[in-house]
């Protein structure tokens, strides 16, 4: 049983209760602060999915979290992998940045305005990181 309050979390089961402090857009550099809480906190999932934005066939890997083509993804996890997000909004990719040799997206939930950064993996469509950076770019000026 998982129970939220004060962005604390609090999970019992089988006679173990752990507390975590709730990861959202306030908790930025958790991961790095705290990677061994993110690797408890992971759990894979290998799901292929239609994209709610762009109606294409992804294959998930375990890790596929956004659509490869238009780089959208879905609001439904709390930890990556648990599906316990009530929210089930489609979540826009918002920002495009570089993290050494990674590139990084920010997506947003046009429901609640949540936001989760996700890696960009080498099966994206490039064209579309471009697009995306050229889009945010351009509003920006």
């Amino acid at each position: 049983m998982t129970h939220v309050a004060n962005n604390n979390i609090s999970q019992s089961g089988c006679g173990v209760t752990a507390n975590m402090l709730a990861l959202g857009a306030s908790d930025s550099g958790f991961e790095s602060r705290h990677p061994d809480k993110m690797f408890r906190l992971f759990q894979k999932k290998k799901e292929d999915f239609i994209c709610e934005n762009c109606n294409t066939e992804i294959k998930g890997n375990g890790y596929t979290n956004h659509c490869s083509k238009c780089l959208w993804s879905k609001h439904v996890d709390i930890f990556p992998g648990d599906r316990l997000e009530d929210c089930g909004g489609l979540m826009e990719p918002i920002s495009i940045e570089k993290e050494g040799q990674k590139y990084m997206v920010t997506h947003r939930c046009k429901i609640c305005r949540g936001e989760k950064r996700n890696k960009i993996e080498e099966s994206d469509n490039f064209d579309s990181v471009i697009k995306i950076s050229k889009e945010i770019s351009d509003k920006s000026l």
